[in-house]
Protein backbone atom coordinates (compact mmCIF):
# COMPACT_ATOMS: atom_id res chain seq x y z
CA UNK A 1 0.00 0.00 0.00
CA UNK A 2 0.87 3.71 -0.66
CA UNK A 3 2.05 4.23 3.39
CA UNK A 4 3.95 1.54 3.62
CA UNK A 5 6.40 2.50 0.66
CA UNK A 6 6.52 5.95 1.87
CA UNK A 7 8.03 4.37 5.01
CA UNK A 8 10.32 2.18 3.53
CA UNK A 9 10.80 4.97 0.80
CA UNK A 10 11.94 7.26 4.22
CA UNK A 11 13.92 4.81 6.23
CA UNK A 12 15.77 3.73 3.17
CA UNK A 13 16.75 7.81 2.60
CA UNK A 14 18.22 7.30 5.65
CA UNK A 15 20.44 4.54 5.64
CA UNK A 16 23.15 6.44 4.17
CA UNK A 17 23.05 8.88 7.42
CA UNK A 18 22.75 5.60 9.26
CA UNK A 19 26.28 3.89 8.09
CA UNK A 20 28.09 7.18 8.00
CA UNK A 21 27.20 8.12 11.78
CA UNK A 22 27.69 4.29 12.76
CA UNK A 23 30.87 3.36 15.02
CA UNK A 24 32.07 0.37 16.15
CA UNK A 25 31.91 -0.33 20.34
CA UNK A 26 34.64 -1.64 21.69
CA UNK A 27 35.02 -5.31 22.12
CA UNK A 28 34.21 -4.91 26.07
CA UNK A 29 30.97 -3.37 25.47
CA UNK A 30 30.16 -5.78 23.10
CA UNK A 31 31.00 -9.08 24.97
CA UNK A 32 28.35 -7.11 27.74
CA UNK A 33 25.86 -7.23 25.23
CA UNK A 34 26.47 -10.61 24.11
CA UNK A 35 25.64 -11.98 27.77
CA UNK A 36 22.75 -8.80 28.36
CA UNK A 37 21.55 -10.85 25.01
CA UNK A 38 21.66 -14.48 26.16
CA UNK A 39 20.48 -13.82 29.61
CA UNK A 40 17.33 -12.01 28.31
CA UNK A 41 16.73 -15.24 25.98
CA UNK A 42 16.99 -17.31 29.00
CA UNK A 43 14.79 -15.02 30.98
CA UNK A 44 11.08 -15.86 31.19
CA UNK A 45 10.34 -12.62 32.14
CA UNK A 46 8.44 -10.22 30.10
CA UNK A 47 7.52 -13.31 27.06
CA UNK A 48 5.09 -11.28 24.94
CA UNK A 49 4.92 -14.22 22.14
CA UNK A 50 3.13 -17.01 22.62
Amino acid sequence: DTVSARAFAEALAGLPWVLRERRPLPAEVEERFRLLEEAQNASTARRYVG
